[in-house]
C-alpha cells in the first residue's frame, strides 16, 4: 500500500466503487482481504486504506456491503488486537470506525463482549498505546447503548472505572 501515493488513494477507491463492475459480494471479500492485511507486522498503511474504503462505500450507499463486512471482520479484527502487537493502532482505528459507524442496533457491539476484557486486560498489561483509543470507543459505545449494566460489568472492570 506505501507503493501507493496517499493522494491517489481516494480516487482508486471511488473508482473501485463507483465502478459497478464490484457486486456487493465481491467487494465484503475485498474488504474482508485488506483487513486480513492488518496483519502484516508493519505500518504500511493499510488501515487508511481500509478506513477510506469503509467512508466511499458509505458515499455511495453500499450499506448492504458495509452491514456484512461489519458483522464477519469485527470479531477477527478483536482476535487479531491480541495476536499482533505491532497492528494494534490501524486495528483500533478499523475496529472503532466499524462500531461508531454501526450504532442503530447493539448487537454488533454486545457480540464482542465477551471478549474485550480480556483484550483490556491485555493491552493494559503491555501498557500498549492502542488502549486509550480503544476504552474511549467502548465507553461512547457503552454510554450510547444504555441500559445493560449486567453486559457491561466485566468490561467496566476490566477498565478499572
Amino acid at each position: 500500500m506505501a507503493v501507493v501515493p496517499a493522494a491517489h488513494m481516494r480516487p482508486l477507491l471511488a473508482v473501485m466503487v463507483r465502478g459497478g463492475e464490484v457486486d456487493d459480494k465481491h467487494m465484503v471479500t475485498a474488504v474482508g482481504n485488506m483487513m486480513g492485511w492488518l496483519a502484516w507486522p508493519r505500518d504500511t498503511g493499510v488501515d487508511a486504506w481500509i478506513l477510506g474504503l469503509i467512508q466511499e462505500l458509505a458515499q455511495q450507499h453500499r450499506f448492504p456491503v458495509l452491514l456484512e463486512a461489519v458483522a464477519q471482520f469485527s470479531g477477527p479484527l478483536l482476535k487479531l488486537l491480541s495476536e499482533v502487537p505491532a497492528s494494534r493502532r490501524g486495528v483500533v482505528a478499523v475496529l472503532s470506525s466499524m462500531l461508531l459507524s454501526h450504532q442503530s442496533s447493539c448487537a454488533l457491539f454486545h457480540s464482542l463482549l465477551p471478549g474485550l476484557p480480556a483484550v483490556i486486560e491485555q493491552l493494559r498489561a503491555e501498557n500498549d498505546p492502542a488502549l486509550p483509543a480503544l476504552a474511549a470507543v467502548l465507553h461512547t459505545l457503552m454510554f450510547h447503548f444504555e441500559g445493560y449494566p449486567e453486559l457491561y460489568q466485566p468490561l467496566l472492570e476490566a477498565r478499572s472505572c
